[in-house]
């Protein structure tokens, strides 16, 4: 072992006692920790929030809408066409618009979509977010009315269970249009469970007198990371009488502001590892000053200017070392925490879903970017308490020793 490094960890650990940490590096130690946990903790909070809105809006929505200038009329044509595109898994022809829910005195605004069940469940994850009944859309009869699936929510205000009757008012039509609720679903997302409904896309075809067969077109690809480049290829291949939306083109104005909320509390709290640092500084510039008689010393045997900067150097190094270890176990233990406990619940009304805990997500990436950056900035805040040992006068240092 170099004599640097062990002159280092003797400085490091000088406190009473033998192997003990001094005072001064446990406290700067422990600013480093802090700054590291609380920029862990938070940035994997607001990773896990913006991962938890993409699986769920992902899951609720199709993955691209495929619109055409007019309405659609040769639908099982263009999903063959469709299906030979490379990656789309699964297509299902889609009407939507807007509504009146009425039972009894109970009535509410909401979006219609007309689909077909048994495409969408392939396409959507409507059919995994069943609660109660079942994922099926009978047509209408002279004997019963035509189906219709809601959401938890917007049952619980209409207070409507599987087999009570609703009415649909279409502002296309004045007159009403009854359906017998056969399935609620839970998304866990308050704006869909409180405001979408699904009927038969033949229904919605009556209900807003739309000639054509589908208004668009839903695509669900078989990696949600290459919807961008999926939609590329559809609209290369349709050409311009046709055009496509992602899922992120529909919620940009949303994930964008995530995005600059992260940025933003990422450079809001390197500040406390910046401020930390400050400390490994001073304690750095009074270890130098209590110790200018080993400094004398060590250049009166040889040591040069290098060596006394790679010890205090390397003393910074070690301490903002510690400080960051300790700071990524306090940091994942705080987001175990928030992720499990109980304590905490998000109300779907004012957060976009309910849950207990928050969510987290500590990817690899922020953890790496993390422990890199608060690294660097505790060797950079010992250059100059370094810089200033190296530059001492071992004549000056002995004369009153």
């Amino acid at each position: 072992m170099r004599y640097e490094l062990l002159i280092s960890l003797r400085y490091l650990f000088s406190g009473r006692g033998r192997g003990v940490i001094s005072l001064r590096s446990l406290l700067s130690v422990l600013g480093v920790a802090i700054g590291v946990a609380a920029l862990i903790s938070v940035i994997g909070v607001m990773s896990g929030f913006d991962k938890e809105l993409k699986d769920r809006i992902s899951g609720s929505n199709a993955h691209i809408l495929v619109y055409k200038n007019d309405d659609i009329y040769d639908i099982d044509g263009l999903e063959g066409e469709l299906m030979r595109i490379g990656h789309i898994a699964a297509t299902s022809p889609l009407i939507s618009g807007q509504a009146i829910i009425r039972r009894e005195d109970k009535i509410f605004g909401l979006m219609v979509r007309g689909v077909d069940i048994d495409k969408e469940v392939k396409v959507t994850d409507v059919g995994r977010n069943m609660v109660y009944g079942s994922a099926v859309l009978p047509e209408r009869s002279k004997k019963s009315p035509a189906g219709i699936i809601i959401g938890e929510v917007l049952a619980g205000n209409i207070y409507a269970r599987v087999g009570d009757e609703v009415e649909l008012i279409s502002p296309v039509k004045a007159k009403p249009y009854t359906f017998v609720v056969t399935g609620i679903f839970k998304s866990g997302m308050y704006e869909y469970d409180s405001a979408i409904c699904f009927i038969g896309i033949r229904e919605a075809r009556a209900f807003y007198d739309i000639p054509g067969v589908a208004q668009s077109v839903g695509v669900k690809t078989d990696d949600l990371h290459l919807a961008e480049r999926v939609k590329g290829d559809i609209q290369n291949v349709l050409g311009a009488g046709y055009f496509a939306l992602s899922w992120k083109d529909m919620n940009r104005n949303l994930f964008s502001a995530l995005e600059l909320e992260k940025a933003v509390m990422y450079a809001i709290l390197a500040l406390i590892i910046v401020v930390a640092c400050f400390n490994i500084s001073n304690t750095l510039i009074m270890t130098v000053m209590e110790k200018s008689k080993d400094i004398g010393v060590l250049k009166s045997i040889g040591a040069g200017d290098k060596g006394i900067l790679v010890i205090f150097g390397l003393e910074g190094l070690l301490i903002g070392m510690a400080g960051t270890s300790l700071g990524v176990l306090l940091g994942l233990a705080i987001t175990r925490f928030l992720s499990t406990t109980r304590l905490i619940r998000l109300p779907s009304d004012i957060y976009y879903f309910d849950r207990f805990g928050l969510p987290v997500n500590v990817g690899l990436q922020d953890i790496v970017f993390i422990v890199t950056g608060a690294v660097l900035i505790s060797a950079a805040s010992a250059l100059y308490p370094a810089y200033k040992a190296a530059r001492l006068d071992p004549v000056k240092s002995l004369r009153y020793e």
